[in-house]
C-alpha cells in the first residue's frame, strides 16, 4: 500500500538527537507512513544510529551524500525519496508526538479527496535535553489572526483550526516578509511540491519560508492547527540559534533574495506590486533590525545591514519614517545615545 505520509529528514552532525527523533516515529499510533533520511555527509555516528533502527524494525530508506551540500540543497535530496501523496519535513534534532500523524489523518480525511491546501500545527519549543521551554503557536506571528479561526473545523477537530485564503495568505506573508508555518510541522501535498520545484537548494538561512512562498501560488486554502503535535528542539547548534548568534549577512542576503526572485505569478495571486514588495523588504527585514541593534548598541552590525538597505533598495529606504534617525545614530556616536531612546520607544515591531 502507497504511504499516506512521506516523513523527510534531512540531517548532519545531530546523531546525539536522531535516536529520539527517529523512535518518535516508530510509536506513532498512525502508521500507514514512510521514513526517509538524507545524511549531508556527517562526520559523526549518525548513520550507525539510522542503521540501529533499521534494526530493531523500523522501517528507513535512507541515503548518503558523498560531500555537504548545504542545509537547502539537503532538504531536495531527501525529498526526492518521497512516494506518498503528502510530505513533512522534519529535523533531524526534533520529536513528533505519539498521535500526530492520527491528528494529520483525520483532518486530511474531514477536508475530503481534495489536495489543494496545505497545515501546520502548533510546536512545542523545548531545549537541548528536552525540556519544555513555550509553545510556537498561531499568536506568535501577525500573519494569523483570531477571525481566521474556522469554527466548524475547531469543533470537529477539538481544537481551533484556523484557515486562510492561500492567496490572502500570501499577500500577508510578502508585506510582513513572514513565514506561515513551522518548519517541521507543516504538511503539504507531494505533487505541489514536485510543481514547484521543491525547495530550490538556494538559500543558506530559512529555505522553508522561501518554499512557502512558492506553494501558496498553487494552493486554495491554508490552515493551522493549534495543538501542539510536534517538539522543536532549541539548542546551541540548530540554525535557528546560529542565525541569532552570527554578526553577519547570511540572513539579510537571503531575505533580499526572496524579494527579487518574488514571481509575477506570486504578485498577482497576493496582488501586490513590485514597489510595494521592495518596501515591505526594507519596512520589515532591514529598519526593525536596525533599530534592535542600535538599541542595543552593536553599531557594527547595524551599519552594515543599513549600507546593504541602502545598495538594494536606497529610494525604499529614504521613505521609511526611521531613516532619518536611524542614519543621524549611525554618523554620530555621541548622538546616537539620544536616538537609541527614541528608537526603543518608537520603532515599529517585526
Amino acid at each position: 500500500m502507497k504511504p499516506l505520509f512521506s516523513i523527510c529528514i534531512p540531517n548532519f552532525n545531530y546523531a546525539a538527537y536522531m535516536d529520539i527523533t527517529l523512535s518518535s516515529l516508530k510509536t506513532q499510533t498512525f502508521t500507514n507512513f514512510e521514513t526517509l533520511v538524507s545524511d549531508n555527509a556527517s562526520t559523526d555516528n549518525s548513520v550507525d544510529i539510522i542503521k540501529k533502527h533499521i534494526d530493531n524494525g523500523l522501517s528507513i530508506k535512507y541515503k548518503v551524500n558523498p560531500t555537504n551540500i548545504g542545509f537547502a540543497g539537503n532538504l531536495d535530496k531527501v525529498g526526492e525519496l518521497a512516494n506518498s501523496k503528502w510530505m513533512i519535513m522534519l529535523s533531524s534534532d526534533d520529536v513528533v508526538k505519539n498521535n500526530a500523524l492520527e491528528v494529520y489523518n483525520k483532518f486530511i480525511s474531514l477536508l475530503g479527496n481534495i489536495n489543494n491546501y496545505a497545515f501546520c500545527s502548533t510546536f512545542e519549543k523545548i531545549d537541548g535535553s528536552g525540556n519544555f521551554i513555550e509553545y510556537l503557536s498561531p499568536t506568535h506571528s501577525s500573519v494569523w489572526l483570531e477571525s481566521d479561526i474556522d469554527l466548524e473545523l475547531s469543533k470537529k477537530m477539538g481544537f481551533n483550526v484556523y484557515k486562510v485564503k492561500a492567496a490572502q495568505m500570501l499577500k500577508r506573508c510578502l508585506t510582513r516578509f513572514l513565514n506561515p508555518f513551522n518548519f517541521a510541522s507543516t504538511c503539504y501535498p507531494h505533487e505541489v511540491y514536485k510543481k514547484v520545484g521543491g525547495y530550490g537548494g538556494g538559500r543558506l538561512y530559512n529555505p522553508d519560508k522561501w518554499f512557502h512562498w512558492k506553494i501558496m501560488v498553487e494552493l486554495e486554502d491554508v490552515y493551522y492547527l493549534d495543538c501542539p503535535l510536534f517538539q522543536y528542539r532549541w539548542h546551541n547548534n540548530n540554525q535557528a540559534n546560529q542565525q541569532q548568534k552570527n554578526q553577519i549577512l547570511k540572513f539579510w542576503m537571503d531575505e533580499y533574495r526572496n524579494c527579487f526572485e518574488v514571481t509575477n505569478d506570486m504578485l498577482i495571486k497576493s496582488n501586490i506590486s513590485t514597489f510595494e514588495l521592495q518596501q515591505a523588504f526594507i519596512n520589515r527585514s532591514i529598519i526593525p533590525y536596525i533599530a534592535k541593534l542600535i538599541v542595543e548598541g552593536n553599531y557594527q552590525l547595524s551599519k552594515r545591514i543599513f549600507n546593504l538597505g541602502k545598495a538594494c533598495y536606497p529610494y525604499n529606504l529614504k521613505r521609511n519614517k526611521y531613516y532619518i534617525p536611524i542614519n543621524i545614530a549611525l554618523s554620530n556616536r555621541a548622538i546616537s545615545y539620544l536616538t537609541r531612546f527614541f528608537l526603543k520607544c518608537f520603532i515599529t515591531k517585526r
